[in-house]
């Protein structure tokens, strides 16, 4: 982005400029909301996480320099929005409320609201899913996003780092050891 571009989407957020600000989450949002997807944040969190980080963006759009593109800067935003909201859930585990999981799961008169899915089939739709969502729990967060940024965003090493405020000798050492944890992981849960 030219320092000019920087200088004219600066000066849109500056003035909310409701036109700009709109195409932006037109264009950003569907990127947030993968990213989200990867690290198993989804629905109403996953849009809570969103909304912060474009408030956070708001409050601070200053010090996006231009250096990489917006989305990729508000990447950085967000996973540190993940951090926080993580932490918070960790102290706040709440209960599960019996009583309403059976109201939503069965009628008056104990059938199933819903017909639940065969174990086979459920299995084969979310199956390699699930195992690669596992796996990637396994990874410490800087690893994950490291690896999330590179493969599922392709983003160059130059913006990841500026992203996660890392090296590039860092970011090498990071996503060996990924790839390797991946790896190591995959092939434990096929028997391989």
């Amino acid at each position: 982005m030219s320092l000019k571009d920087r200088d004219q989407l600066i000066s849109a957020i500056e003035q909310k400029d409701q036109n700009t600000l709109s195409d932006l989450c037109d264009e950003i949002n569907p990127y947030l909301l993968r990213i989200l997807g990867a690290q198993k944040v989804f629905g109403a969190q996953a849009d809570d996480i969103v909304q912060n980080t474009w408030l956070q963006l708001l409050k601070n759009y200053k010090k996006y320099n231009g250096e990489s593109k917006l989305r990729v800067f508000m990447a950085g935003i967000m996973f540190n929005k993940i951090r926080e909201d993580r932490r918070s859930q960790k102290k706040y585990q709440y209960e599960e409320d019996a009583d309403k999981i059976y109201a939503q799961t069965f009628t008056p008169n104990g059938w199933w609201v819903r017909d639940p899915e065969t174990p086979n089939r459920r299995i084969e739709a979310i199956q390699s899913m699930d195992q690669i969502a596992d796996c990637l729990e396994g990874l410490s967060d800087s690893q994950r996003e490291a690896f999330l940024l590179r493969e599922l965003e392709e983003e160059s090493s130059e913006k990841i780092c500026h992203v996660l405020g890392i090296s590039v000798s860092n970011l090498g050492v990071l996503l060996y050891r990924a790839k390797n944890k991946l790896k190591q992981c995959l092939e434990g849960q096929s028997g391989g």
